[in-house]
């Protein structure tokens, strides 16, 4: 059969389209680019706030339309949430949850089905397909959180790392097929190895993987939760000094609040998780850190909306991920008391607004100055290639029949946004 694969949401989410179209294609079938010429339509989808729900039943709608025969498969998140409002639109779609990807052609060769719930299964699946130089291997699923906003932990619920073994065997043959950046994809990265061996080993995998692993690549460690990574730190910080690592990690703080945090059921506290900052940017010398806020939780009053500001304008983030608060269903945080949307509205502009002057101040330092790097991204309508810093810096430059994806450039830095660098290629170095 022709399938045609649409992919929503986090880097997880695009490891399982991966695994899904490698799992195809080892029973004969065919991904296909356009909709219009598939048998089958598998749409990856997204749950984790109101809009991306929304965008996900707005994308099924408008593929479904363009192809009214082919076969409708809903895959992600949004199927094990929302599994009767997708079968109340569209009564014939077959459902498959990301814990039973491995399960696809299944799915595909059913007279209708539903394949929701745990399975082992994936535990084993590992894609290696590669397309460009960016390779994507999940280490694990799920989290030990229970925050009381979250209701991607009802489709990923259960903690689910995959074996070592597995993940040396395909970051090494994404390397030999030719990448230079792995992205080891997961909802929090340093909880890898507690259903396996029960304990995290998080650093233990890196630093498998830089050893044992040759090759000129780069390894950009997944999102990390500050409660999970505070006991393993110092290994963490051993594993950003690794040679084949980005030093760029995710920290997510979502509120400067403990009042605020508390009540999202975080197990830390503001001065955590500025000691796990700390500590990095003074052991990891270039390091950059990113970080999620989110404005809006119930029960955030304007204290506890100024001391996540005071945060920010402290300037320990190289990138802020802002998220306005959104009900979802099965939390807790939908059952209290909501702010107005208006409130949302202005607090996250004030925190964007305080990013992104504090970000600009920090990427001019960069003007005048030449980087090395990794071209990892192309732009075709705007003529434009993304190169990639060691320490995980975006630089658009023009294409100027110089370079490709995979090549290691130089390029002058000739100007900055808050977010990326802009530049001109000084050297090629393959």
């Amino acid at each position: 059969m022709r399938v045609f694969i649409a992919t929503m949401g986090c880097s997880l989410n695009k490891g399982d389209s991966i695994a899904i179209k490698a799992k195809l294609e080892e029973n004969g079938h065919f991904v296909v680019e356009d909709p219009v010429l598939a048998d089958a339509l598998v749409i990856n989808t997204c749950a984790v706030r109101s809009d991306s729900e929304q965008k996900a039943f707005k994308l099924i709608s408008k593929l479904r339309s363009v192809n009214k025969g082919a076969k409708l498969i809903i895959a992600g998140c949004l199927s094990e949430v929302n599994p009767y409002s997708i079968l109340k639109q569209f009564p014939q779609a077959v459902l498959i949850s990301p814990y039973r990807i491995n399960e696809i052609n299944e799915a595909l060769e059913s007279d209708g089905g539903i394949f929701l719930g745990f399975s082992e299964g994936k535990r084993s699946l590992i894609p290696e397909l590669l397309d460009g130089p960016v390779g994507i291997v999940p280490i694990n699923d799920g989290c030990l959180g229970d925050c009381s906003f979250c209701v991607t932990k009802w489709a990923r619920r259960a903690l689910l790392s995959r074996p070592p073994g597995a993940i040396l065997s395909a970051v090494r043959n994404l390397v030999n097929k030719g990448a230079k950046e792995i992205q080891l994809a997961s909802q929090d990265a340093a909880a890898y190895g507690v259903d396996l061996i029960g304990r995290k080993v998080l650093p233990d995998l890196v630093k498998r993987i830089d050893s044992e692993i040759d090759g000129r690549y780069m390894l950009r460690i997944a999102m990390m939760n500050p409660d999970t990574v505070s006991d393993i730190l110092d290994g963490v910080i051993k594993a950003f000094k690794l040679k084949h690592v980005y030093k760029f990690a995710h920290i997510p703080i979502q509120s400067g609040s403990d009042k605020v945090l508390r009540i999202m059921n975080r197990k830390y506290g503001v001065k955590d998780f500025i000691k796990i900052v700390e500590a990095l940017k003074s052991e990891v010398p270039g390091i950059r850190i990113a970080t999620d806020v989110m404005v809006g939780h119930p029960g955030e009053d304007d204290e506890d909306f100024e001391g996540t500001l005071r945060l920010i304008k402290m300037g320990l983030f190289d990138r802020v991920h802002i998220a306005q608060y959104t009900p979802r269903p099965f939390t807790r945080s939908a059952r209290m008391p909501q702010l107005s949307d208006n409130v949302k509205k202005e607090r996250s502009k004030m925190i964007l607004q305080a990013q992104a002057e504090i970000g600009l101040e920090k990427m001019k330092r960069f003007v005048g100055k030449s980087l090395k790097g990794v071209v990892v991204e192309t732009n075709i309508e705007k003529r434009s290639f993304t190169v990639r810093t060691d320490n995980y810096i975006s630089i658009v430059v023009g294409n100027g029949g110089k370079i490709r994806l995979g090549d290691e450039v130089s390029v002058r830095i000739t100007g900055a946004t808050f977010f990326d660098l802009r530049g001109e290629i000084e050297e090629v170095f393959n």
